[in-house]
C-alpha cells in the first residue's frame, strides 16, 4: 500500500506541482514503516521525514515514481490515430460520393475558377429535365442549341475547357423555341463512349381565328436518334423513330419508346452497345392525342401515354405489372441524385399532391409529405441516407423551400430559410440545389447579388458564401465541377 506525500502549504492564490510517491513497505503497510510520519502528522518544510534527495537514493527505500507523460502520449496518439482512420474514412466515402453523376467534387471551402470556356450552345427545352451537361473521364459535353436552331453537342477538355470537337445533332430549324433536345449517358462514362439523344424536328402551323386576326399555334413534332461517339465527336447513327418519343437511363441500359399515328406505343430497352433487351407494347387509343413519357424508378418502369394513369412494366422484362404490382394513380418521380444510400421509391400522388416514400421491395409506404407546390416544380436528392427536397413556390416569385428528411422515416432534419428573390432566368436549373455530401450549395441574391450559398449537409448551418461570377445566373454540375452559365460562355468552378 503507498503512502501519499503531501506538499508543503503555500500561500493562497498559489499552486504547486504535486507529485505522488508510492513506497514499497516490503512486509508491512506504509503506515507501519519506521520512517512513516505518525498517523494525522501535518507535514511541513522543516518537519518532513522524507528529504527530496532520498528520492533518488537506490539504497534507501524501494519505491516508484509514477510518472504520466508517456500515458498522455499514448493518449494522444490513439487519439491521433482515431481522427485518422475517422478522416481517411470521410476522404473514402466523399471519393465514392464524387463518382456519382450530378455530385460536386469535395469542397474545403468557397469553389474558386477554374476556367473559362466561349462559344457553347445554349440551353435547350430538356423533356427530362436535365441540366445538358455529360461527362467522360476526359471531356465535358455541353448540348444544347445555336442561335439558329441547330442542335448541337460541343466538347470541352476537363482541365483547362479547351474545345475538343463540335458534333452537329441536327440542322438548323426556324421555331428555336419549340425544339426539345434530350441526351442520356449512362452511369458508367469509363466503360461507354456513346452518347444518345433525341432531337425534335419541329413545324409549325399558324392558324387564324376570329376576325380580331388573331391566331393559334400547333407545333407538329418528329423525333430523331442520334448517337454520338464521345472520343472523338462522330455521329454515328442518325434516324426518325417517331411522331412521339421518349429516352431515359435505367441501371446502365437505355429505355427508348416510341409512337407513330395510329399506332400503339413500343417501348425498347437497350443496352449501352444498342443491342436489344426486351420490347413491349403500350395501348392507346388511337382517336385521343398521345404523348409519352418514361418515368424510371426503383425496380419499376413507368410509361405515361397522357390518357390516365400510367402503364408500369416490369423493367427486368418489360412485362406489364399486376394493378397490386403497380403505382396506380401514381408517378415516379425523378431524382436528380441517387448515391444509392436509402433503398427507397420516390412517387407523386397528383390526387392528393403529395410525395411518397415507398420501400420498393415490399412496395409499402414507407411515409408521405404534402407538396406545397402546386405546378409540381421538384428537386430530390437522395444521398447520405437522406431525402433532400426542393419545392418551388407557387406564388410567381421563384423562391425555393429547402427540406431535409431521414429518408427511411421521414423524420425531418432541418429546412433551410427561404430566400425571398427570385432566382435566374432559365426555369429549375436556376433554383436548383447541389451537393459534394458535405454543403448544399444553392443560389441566393442578397441585396441583388447573385450569390452561391452552402449550408452544412447535416444539421442546415451556414457554411459558406461566395459571389457567382459577373454575368452569370445558372448553374450545373458534371464531372464534379461547379458550371455556371451566362448564354454560350460558362465558368468551371472547384
Amino acid at each position: 500500500m503507498g503512502v501519499r506525500r503531501r506538499a508543503p502549504r503555500r500561500a493562497a492564490g498559489r499552486l504547486d506541482r504535486v507529485e505522488l510517491v508510492e513506497v514499497d513497505a516490503r512486509g508491512g503497510s506504509g503506515a507501519d514503516h519506521p520512517d512513516a510520519p505518525p498517523r494525522g502528522a501535518d507535514l511541513t518544510a522543516t518537519d518532513n521525514p522524507w528529504p527530496a534527495a532520498r528520492v533518488d537514493e537506490p539504497s534507501a527505500l524501494p519505491h516508484r515514481v509514477r510518472r504520466w507523460g508517456p500515458v498522455a502520449a499514448v493518449a494522444v496518439v490513439v487519439l491521433l490515430a482515431a481522427s485518422l482512420v475517422v478522416d481517411a474514412r470521410s476522404r473514402e466515402r466523399a471519393a465514392r460520393l464524387a463518382e456519382v453523376p450530378g455530385v460536386l467534387a469535395p469542397l474545403d471551402g468557397a469553389p474558386t475558377e477554374l476556367w473559362r470556356a466561349e462559344d457553347l450552345p445554349e440551353p435547350a427545352i430538356s423533356v427530362l429535365g436535365g441540366t445538358g451537361w455529360f461527362a467522360t473521364d476526359d471531356v465535358l459535353v455541353a448540348v444544347g442549341l445555336r442561335d439558329d436552331g441547330e442542335a448541337v453537342a460541343a466538347a470541352l477538355d476537363r482541365t483547362d475547357g479547351s474545345a475538343v470537337w463540335t458534333a452537329s445533332l441536327a440542322e438548323a430549324t426556324e421555331r428555336v423555341a419549340y425544339r426539345p433536345v434530350d441526351c442520356v449517358l449512362p452511369r458508367d462514362p469509363a466503360g461507354v463512349t456513346v452518347l444518345t439523344c433525341l432531337v425534335a424536328d419541329v413545324s409549325v402551323t399558324e392558324t387564324s381565328v376570329g376576325s380580331d386576326g388573331a391566331t393559334t399555334t400547333e407545333a407538329q413534332y418528329r423525333y430523331r436518334l442520334v448517337r454520338v461517339d464521345l472520343r472523338t465527336g462522330e455521329v454515328l447513327e442518325t434516324r426518325e423513330v417517331g411522331d412521339a418519343a421518349a429516352l431515359v437511363e435505367l441501371d446502365g441500359d437505355l429505355v427508348l419508346a416510341t409512337h407513330e399515328p395510329g399506332s400503339d406505343i413500343q417501348v425498347t430497352r437497350l443496352d449501352p452497345a444498342g443491342e436489344e433487351r426486351w420490347t413491349a407494347t403500350v395501348a392507346v387509343e388511337q382517336s385521343a392525342p398521345v404523348s409519352v413519357y418514361l418515368l424510371p424508378s426503383a425496380g419499376i418502369l413507368q410509361v405515361s401515354t397522357g390518357q390516365g394513369a400510367p402503364i408500369t412494366l416490369d423493367p427486368t422484362t418489360g412485362k406489364e405489372m399486376s394493378p397490386l404490382q403497380s403505382l396506380d394513380n401514381l408517378f415516379a418521380w425523378p431524382v436528380a441524385v441517387d448515391d444509392g444510400s436509402t433503398g427507397v421509391r420516390v412517387v407523386v400522388d397528383l390526387n392528393s399532391v403529395s410525395l411518397q416514400v415507398q420501400d420498393p421491395v415490399q412496395g409499402t409506404t414507407l411515409w408521405t409529405q404534402p407538396i406545397s407546390s402546386t405546378s409540381l416544380d421538384l428537386q430530390i436528392l437522395l444521398v447520405r441516407d437522406r431525402l433532400v427536397l426542393r419545392e418551388g413556390t407557387s406564388d410567381g416569385t421563384g423562391s425555393q423551400q429547402v427540406t431535409s428528411y431521414d429518408a427511411r422515416t421521414g423524420v425531418e432534419q432541418f429546412s433551410l430559410p427561404e430566400p425571398p428573390a427570385t432566382y435566374g432566368s432559365s426555369g429549375s436549373d436556376a433554383g436548383a440545389i447541389v451537393t459534394d455530401g458535405s454543403v448544399l450549395v444553392r443560389q441566393e441574391l442578397p441585396e441583388g447579388l447573385r450569390t452561391f450559398v452552402a449550408y452544412d449537409f447535416d444539421d442546415g448551418t451556414p457554411r459558406w458564401s461566395t459571389p457567382m461570377p459577373s454575368g452569370t445566373s445558372d448553374f450545373a454540375v458534371a464531372g464534379g465541377l461547379l458550371l455556371a452559365r451566362a448564354g454560350s460562355s460558362v465558368v468551371a468552378l472547384g
